[in-house]
């Protein structure tokens, strides 16, 4: 009776809010970035998504892709399409353009960070959105959950119809270890690397502090395991017994692998790229980049895209956890 009351009330068929996946969709959404001074231009593999408190994005360029970057004017319209039809839009304004010098070779990165003040989208019929947007203002908020008041939400589903990897991260001092789950993270190019953490959680204090981290990514098999370290962004560190640890190591930092690893970059921190709402961005370099297998890694999407893909009947391979 319940399911039914969620299908036929809010359009929910999957209780999972965040849906994970065995593999990605052979048919995702497109992005694009629209603006008055640059035209329009594909952001498919360049585009980073590192908050949801405010949300944000980032573009990493080099070249004449560089200078369109730089010419980004203040008012930025990102396109999530489907074809030719643009499913949702994300108003942006930009908040940073920076020059970085290569990792290991001459030139420079430039990278824009974005962020998105107004979303709307066409990924549930009208009355599901109505519905859902009173459930979410009568939803009890968790125990370490931030709220996302207003439209806010709508932008974090919107943000969540490309696919982002669920990575776990391992850190040390010598002789403890933490072990937690991120999504909030990628390369711009160049030989760099950019995580965004909640600068009030212990896990940030602990990477800046350790400077060198272990980024593992896992099987969809162990989607479970990936989402249960999640909690640890708010703990201490504690003993390596404490962890579904493996006896590997990393290459380089010689971390300890978790289980259900597949691929491990290791990253050396370089700084801070500043604080953005509940946000902290940490700039590293890679230290190294060892690729263990070619099959499918750990992802995840929001439900309302999930729900879209199976209402119109397009495939989606679910991992339950």
């Amino acid at each position: 009776m319940k399911a039914l009351a969620r299908k036929w009330l809010f359009g929910i068929t999957f209780l999972q809010e965040y849906v994970c996946l065995g593999e990605n969709p052979s048919d995702p959404l497109h992005v694009f970035i629209r603006c008055k001074n640059n035209g329009r231009f594909a952001a498919d593999d360049s585009c980073l998504f590192l908050g949801y408190k405010p949300v944000l994005f980032m573009l990493g360029a080099t070249g004449a892709g560089a200078q369109r970057l730089d010419n980004l004017s203040e008012e930025i319209v990102m396109e999530f399409c489907s074809g030719e039809k643009v499913l949702a839009v994300l108003q942006l304004r930009r908040l940073l353009i920076q020059q970085l010098p290569a990792q290991g070779s001459s030139g420079t990165l430039t990278i824009a960070l974005l962020e998105s003040t107004h979303g709307h989208h066409r990924l549930e019929p009208g009355f599901f959105r109505f519905t859902n947007s009173i459930r979410q203002l009568l939803k009890r908020n968790n125990s370490g959950n931030l709220r996302l008041p207003g439209n806010l939400y709508e932008q974090v589903k919107i943000a969540y119809t490309i696919p982002r990897k669920v990575s776990l991260l391992t850190i040390s001092d010598g002789t403890l270890f933490n072990l937690f789950s991120a999504d909030l993270n990628g390369s711009p190019g160049q030989g760099y690397y950019v995580i965004s953490l909640r600068h009030e959680g212990e896990a940030c204090r602990q990477v800046e502090q350790s400077g060198k981290i272990a980024y593992w990514e896992m099987t969809p098999a162990a989607a479970a395991l990936a989402y249960a370290q999640g909690k640890n962004h708010m703990k201490p560190l504690r003993d390596f017994r404490d962890f579904p640890f493996t006896e590997n190591r990393s290459p380089v930092f010689g971390l300890p692998e978790p289980q259900g690893a597949v691929n491990c970059r290791e990253l050396e921190l370089l700084g801070s790229l500043g604080d953005y709402g509940v946000h902290r961005l940490l700039l590293f370099r890679i230290a190294g980049d060892e690729k263990s297998a070619s099959s499918p890694v750990l992802h995840h999407v929001h439900r309302v895209y999930a729900e879209w893909r199976k209402r119109k009947g397009l495939p989606l391979l679910v991992v339950m956890r």
